[in-house]
């Protein structure tokens, strides 16, 4: 199975620190807020997340990466569609 999309649940500080930065890229639904995204690595300091305007109903007009501090994160979930995920 190809996993394709990945969802980032992040701690609500994250939000706080960098509301305006992330909200192009926010989703939020009964888990909360967080970021799908086609793909996430870790550096050992930041998640690289890569995300399609797609991901984001087209709030963004290309593809994307974006770094965000590892403090920051709490989950990630990867499947093969947003749906598979359970995030909404």
């Amino acid at each position: 199975m190809h996993l394709n999309t990945c969802g980032v649940l992040l701690y609500d500080e994250a939000f706080t620190d960098l509301e305006t930065a992330l909200k192009p890229y926010v989703h939020e639904g009964s888990i909360g807020k967080y970021i799908y995204c086609q793909k996430a690595e870790d550096d050992g300091i930041f998640l690289r997340l890569t995300i399609s305007p797609e991901q984001v109903t087209n709030r963004i007009k290309d593809t994307m990466q974006i770094l965000i501090p590892l403090r920051y994160v709490k989950f990630i979930a990867s499947a093969s569609s947003n749906k598979s995920l359970g995030f909404e």
